[in-house]
């Protein structure tokens, strides 16, 4: 019932066509339907703003960046203030739950964007955080965040997203603690 389907490779569309006959599956083959305009060269400004977009839950535990910040607030206020942090997401019973407590000066809730909404929006941050916790061992809203032309600050359970990083040169990668990214923070 769907009106479009949206397959990365040709192999993977005609494989769609093969089994469902849909009329309507366009390629895209970087996995985005259109192409976002970003600068060739990020300059940091003060504060650094940090974005979190994505899914409030138990796999990802996004709050643990939050009381990282936190955290870094106590000890080192002077650094903390060099930093602003804004979430993207549902305003769901997680949110309401674990995030809402932590939303309060440099730290901000901007609410549910549609994915092109997003996507501009994201072009306008220096460094976004990308986080994997329990079972999950990746998030894709990573590729989003290097789509958007962001450095990233990750953090994971597992190796997978801090290899990712780490091997590709895109960022800072730690464990998935609150006090392993209070570290990160400070770098």
């Amino acid at each position: 019932q769907a009106a479009m389907l949206v397959a990365v490779t040709p192999q993977i569309a005609a494989n769609l066509e093969a089994l469902y006959r849909h009329p309507n599956i366009r390629i895209a083959t970087n996995g985005y339907a259109q192409e976002c305009d970003i600068a060739c060269e990020k300059t940091f400004r003060e504060p650094i703003q940090i974005v979190y977009a994505g899914s409030f839950n138990f796999n990802t535990r996004c709050e643990r960046l939050l009381q990282a910040y936190s955290m870094l607030k106590r000890r080192r206020p002077e650094a903390a203030a060099q930093l602003a942090i804004d979430l993207y997401g549902p305003s769901g019973y997680y949110f309401r739950v674990f995030l809402r407590r932590h939303v309060r000066g440099s730290v901000r809730f901007r609410g549910y964007l549609p994915f092109n909404r997003l996507m501009d929006a994201l072009c306008g941050y220096d460094l976004a955080f990308s986080c994997a916790a329990r079972d999950i061992s990746f998030s894709s809203k990573t590729y989003h965040y290097l789509n958007a032309g962001l450095p990233i600050l990750g953090a994971a359970s597992g190796m997978g997203l801090r290899d990712f990083i780490r091997e590709n040169e895109i960022g800072l990668a730690c464990d998935h603690t609150a006090s392993a990214l209070m570290q990160a923070l400070q770098e």
